[in-house]
Order: C-alpha cells, then structure tokens, then sequence
C-alpha cells in the first residue's frame, strides 16, 4: 500500500491507501523490499519468477 505523507499529517483517520500491486489470478506474491526510491516486489506469474520495481512514479500513473 502507498501513502501520501502530507495527506496522512492532515487527516489521519482518513489514510486513502493505494495499491502497489493487485496479482492477478495466475500470480503469487514471494517476496518484497523497500528501497531508497521505491519497493522491489518479487512474485511467481504461471509458475515463473518475475520482479518488479516500483517508484512514486509508478503509484502516482496508476491512479490515473
């Protein structure tokens, strides 16, 4: 889940979470990491490894 900083300092009880990563149905999560910049988000898609990187950037576009 992401959060805005500045949002959750004005209204706490009202944190708005959104989505890094929903799987689909043929996908699992294993395993995740933060980073300076980012998460780094390891999953398994029809049995094979896959990773995936997210920024702020990523978060913001997807909730266009």
């Amino acid at each position: 889940m992401a959060l805005d900083a500045d949002a959750v300092r004005r209204e706490p009880n009202h944190l708005g979470a959104t989505p890094v990563y929903l799987p689909a149905p043929q996908q699992t999560l294993t395993g995740g990491r933060t980073t300076r910049d980012g998460i780094v988000l390891a999953y398994l898609d029809n049995v094979r490894g896959r990773a995936a990187i997210y920024t702020k950037l990523d978060v913001t576009a997807n909730n266009m």
